[in-house]
């Protein structure tokens, strides 16, 4: 497998189906002052958090609960959102675990596979976004897992940007890409909770 440049990124963004949407290009990235920025990078492509989360309702511990990975139920989370005004942030506390969403939707081609990793800007504060794959063949947008592993109060800011996508070019088309394999998190828009 190879890493995919800044090159490849901006020519499979080209056409009916980009491999990222919107993208946006390094003019564009230099416009953004004050912002964590977003857009292609060298070798990968910097998304933006959304503005709908889910965490847990209930501290396992002191409830006394369990969740079980195998019956998933959205009953077992919290949803909210933040204003899309530009400005807003909110405070992550410390060990506290949200699932986010990217702005951005994807279209994986079958002969390449996505791979999420923490930015620094905020891996430096102990924000870490789990290492997520994109499959060949999926498509829409990407949840995010997102933990503060700090133990200090840390801003989080929608509409900015969270973490990067390194892309790789595999030695070939997969045989069952995630769309032919029917793939249970295929087209998901906003944040999706666990599905059986």
């Amino acid at each position: 497998m190879t890493v995919l440049t800044d090159l490849d990124i901006a020519n499979l963004c080209q056409g009916d189906t980009p491999l990222v949407s919107p993208y946006v290009d390094y003019d564009l990235k230099r416009e953004q002052t004050g912002k964590i920025s977003w857009g292609v990078s060298s070798a990968g492509y910097d998304v933006r958090l959304g503005h709908d989360f889910k965490s847990f309702k209930y501290d396992a511990i002191e409830n006394d609960i369990e969740i079980d990975p195998k019956q998933p139920s959205d009953e077992d989370f919290n949803s909210f959102s933040y204003p899309e005004d530009g400005n807003s942030s909110f405070i992550m506390e410390p060990n506290e675990f949200l699932l986010g969403t990217t702005m951005e939707e994807f279209n994986i081609p079958s002969n390449i596979m996505g791979l999420c990793i923490s930015r620094s800007t905020y891996a430096r504060h102990g924000i870490i976004c789990h290492t997520t794959p994109l499959m060949p063949g999926f498509r829409g947008q990407v949840t995010l897992e997102i933990k503060n592993t700090s133990n200090q109060n840390v801003l989080i800011y929608p509409g900015e940007g969270i973490c990067q996508f390194i892309f790789f070019k595999m030695t070939g088309n997969a045989w069952a890409d995630y769309a032919a394999l029917g793939g249970k998190y295929m087209h998901q828009h906003g944040t999706t909770g666990p599905r059986a």
